[in-house]
């Protein structure tokens, strides 16, 4: 394409664009950005424009924002519309109430979503959003619908607060004098279970009874032992068919092995019954 405009921004080189596109959290910029430093690398406009999903005008109207704005030209602009309904501190107050989550005793619910959030704000503010119109202004206010973290019902927020609060004199109390005046690495360990069972799947069938079906009952399942230092960046890991105390020692003896030379380690470990206590290894 002989007539095709010149890239002339010359403050980026294309391994750097390619860096910009991995970290800029943009979709479309980072694409437009992988497509100019195709071109870079030698590859056609044609080539590049197929890659990055666009046509090859568009990729032409991007080189021209390029070379006038640089990298921050490959974002879109900001749409107009119409104002906001509601005020920036109603947003924040919204904010404040997904944060700290619904209670059922005053809200009805124990968890979020689009339609409770809905009649919350026209209670508290008068104003009437439709679904999709809200979706749009949490999203503005950095929002998400995410799958939630998973809590064990007997989890106890105060406890782990306690733990925390009182670790570094617990061990403290638990190491001896020689132990406590050299360096000490803090390992966390766990282990769970992995497997997979025979399920049914839906079928389509005259809706007036249920299908039989046929389902594999066996199933087989192994057991994965972690550890890991946080403050080295290392872990270490096997794989054992039984939880029991033989499986343990043998983990214990593998974290003992990667503790750094000369140093004393320490494992936090949960109250499972093959590993009730915390285990200190002695200087290698």
């Amino acid at each position: 394409m002989s007539a095709a405009t010149p890239i002339t921004w010359t403050a980026h080189t294309a391994d750097e664009l390619h860096a910009l596109s991995r970290h800029c959290g943009d979709a479309k910029q980072a694409s437009r950005a992988r497509a100019l430093a195709m071109i870079m690398e030698g590859a056609s406009r044609t080539e590049a424009a197929r890659a990055q999903g666009m046509e090859l005008q568009i990729l032409r109207d991007w080189v021209l924002r390029y070379n006038t704005e640089g990298f921050d030209g490959l974002a879109d602009l900001p749409r107009g519309g119409s104002e906001g309904r509601l005020t920036d501190a109603q947003i924040a107050e919204i904010g404040a109430w997904i944060e700290a989550g619904p209670e059922l005793e005053r809200d009805g619910v124990t968890r979020w979503r689009v339609q409770d959030i809905l009649r919350k704000i026209e209670e508290a503010f008068g104003v009437i959003y439709t679904e999709s119109g809200a979706r749009m202004m949490l999203r503005r206010a950095g929002f998400r619908f995410v799958s939630g973290r998973p809590v064990h019902p007997k989890a106890d927020a105060e406890r782990q607060r306690s733990f925390v609060a009182e670790f570094e004199a617990q061990l403290t109390s638990a190491l001896s004098s020689e132990a406590l005046a050299g360096p000490i690495e803090i390992w966390f360990q766990d282990e769970a279970r992995i497997g997979q069972k025979g399920m049914t799947t839906r079928v389509w069938a005259n809706g007036k009874q249920r299908p039989r079906i046929l389902r594999d009952h066996r199933y087989g399942y192994v057991y994965l032992f972690g550890a890991t230092c946080a403050e080295r960046g290392v872990g270490i890991a096997h794989v054992a068919d039984r939880a029991n105390t033989a499986s343990m020692n043998e983990h214990l003896a593998a974290i003992g092995a990667a503790v750094a030379p000369g140093a004393h380690g320490v494992i936090v470990l949960d109250g499972a019954g093959i590993a009730r206590a915390t285990f200190s290894f002695p200087p290698t």
